[in-house]
């Protein structure tokens, strides 16, 4: 699923970079990042799902109500399988 995340994110801004950081114990290979004059989200997988946070992500737009985890003040995250294909199809 995390390759399909990454096509995606690579479809929507061809010139995000990606990059492993902070080791965690569910992502001991390191944590992807994506960033564009600035992260953009990060991605960590889990068993059953996949979670983009998006550190800015309060500031952003959610018209398809994607947005469904980590709700604070500053971040915002999509988790689980079902809103990455949503997320897909929305691209299309």
């Amino acid at each position: 699923m995390i390759a399909r995340v990454r096509m995606l994110i690579q479809q929507a801004d061809p010139e995000v970079v990606e990059e492993r950081k902070w080791i965690k114990a569910a992502n001991p290979s390191r944590v992807p990042v994506w960033s564009h004059a600035g992260i953009v989200c990060t991605g960590e997988t889990y068993k059953q799902v996949v979670k983009l946070t998006f550190p800015h992500g309060a500031g952003l737009d959610d018209p398809n109500g994607l947005f469904n985890s980590s709700l604070e003040r500053f971040l915002r995250a999509i988790q689980t399988v079902p809103e990455i294909i949503e997320i897909d199809s929305l691209m299309v």
